[in-house]
């Protein structure tokens, strides 16, 4: 990012002047680039959106919707990293220069937890989140679901590169790398099979307004304190599809083992603040569609180039993360025999009451107080 480009945005959002030799980019964003800056005010982080995102995905009023709704679930304890409003300004937490747009956050001081590092705390911590944000009101977010649906959606142009159908992509990435082509066209049918089961489900009516991608790779720790970030993907769901997601991502960090104190954990949390439904115990097969879609871009964008501005450290984390995804799809059908046994554990009513004073420090850790303002 040009020092030029950096100076507006500080202006643009009262951020102070901007110090030398202070502008970094940080590793670890998979879709958009992130830099640190440090001004006379403080440290802060700069999102660039991705213009492919966009382009094909979500629309600029699509981010200013989802971080009004972060900003419902941090007046509410939900520890949301929010993005910065400029001042005398709340329509827009955007800001466009050179036909780029930014996204500017305070810095938050913490780190990503590997999966060695994952607690049955961590877990629970999750868990009970996750349950405070199904049981929030609609009317706290400020959106009823046909509100929701009115101004939240996709762009008007579709990713052409989406539909491309799976035999295609075999052949158009088999003379960049051979090796993927060959055991993605062994396994494909088993993973077309597990997303015509998805189409057979049925669900009753019952949504809630919740994050959608809380995994691992979005909240940052502080000790035991989490910050939720990139909000972007919040949208109604069905809470039970919510929780079985982010049971199994938490969960399954280990290619080809589900660490099963992880998954109860997060379970358990769960069932201390909101009801597990009977409808848990179906959920599995619903995050296969997200998670071949998944394993499609990034095979397109890493072998494909569909995302002409990606540098090759873009290209090598896509590629890293169709590998990753690859081998928890193959692992999948037997991960679903394994965890037969404690989807149905999760319907049986907590063992033990929560400690009233023990939720008061646990929200207290996860409120907004953690937060770096410096």
């Amino acid at each position: 990012m040009k020092t030029k480009q950096t100076q507006n945005i500080c202006k643009h959002y009262d951020l102070g002047i901007l110090l030398a030799d202070s502008i970094a980019q940080i590793s670890g964003g998979l879709l958009h680039k992130i830099w640190r800056i440090e001004t006379t005010k403080g440290k802060y982080a700069v999102k660039e959106l991705n213009q492919f995102v966009l382009d094909y995905y979500y629309t600029p009023k699509n981010y200013i919707l989802t971080e009004i709704i972060a900003r419902s679930m941090l007046e509410m304890g939900i520890p949301a990293n929010v993005a910065l409003l400029p001042p005398g300004d709340d329509s827009t937490p955007l800001f466009k220069s050179d036909n780029s747009y930014y996204m500017v956050f305070d810095w938050v001081e913490g780190q990503i937890l590997t999966p060695s590092k994952i607690t049955k705390q961590h877990a629970e911590i999750i868990g009970k989140l996750l349950a405070r944000m199904h049981s929030l009101p609609k009317s706290i977010t400020a959106f009823t679901l046909p509100h929701f649906l009115e101004h939240y959606g996709p762009s008007d142009k579709s990713d052409p590169h989406a539909n491309q159908d799976w035999q295609s992509l075999i052949s158009s990435i088999a003379p960049a790398n051979p090796l993927f082509a060959g055991k993605l066209k062994k396994q494909l049918q088993s993973f077309l099979s597990l997303e015509e089961a998805t189409q057979k489900l049925t669900f009753n009516e019952c949504f809630v307004i919740s994050h959608r991608d809380l995994f691992i790779k979005n909240v940052s720790w502080l000790g035991l304190s989490p910050t939720i970030f990139d909000w972007e993907l919040t949208c109604p769901v069905h809470p039970m599809k919510d929780l079985f997601a982010v049971a199994y991502n938490w969960s399954t960090q280990v290619p080809n083992k589900i660490d099963y104190d992880i998954f109860d954990a997060i379970v358990d949390g769960y069932k201390q603040i909101a009801e597990v439904s009977e409808e848990f115990i179906i959920t599995p097969l619903t995050i296969i569609p997200g998670r071949l879609h998944w394993l499609k871009f990034n095979l397109q964008r890493s072998l494909l180039n569909i995302i002409p501005t990606d540098d090759e450290g873009k290209k090598t984390a896509a590629l890293e993360e169709a590998n990753f995804e690859f081998d928890r799809l193959c692992y999948f059908p037997t991960a679903i025999q394994e965890l037969h046994s404690h989807l149905h554990k999760a319907l049986r009513p907590p063992q033990a009451q929560p400690d009233p004073e023990a939720d008061r420090a646990t929200e207290a850790d996860a409120g907004p107080s953690m937060y770096n303002h410096s």
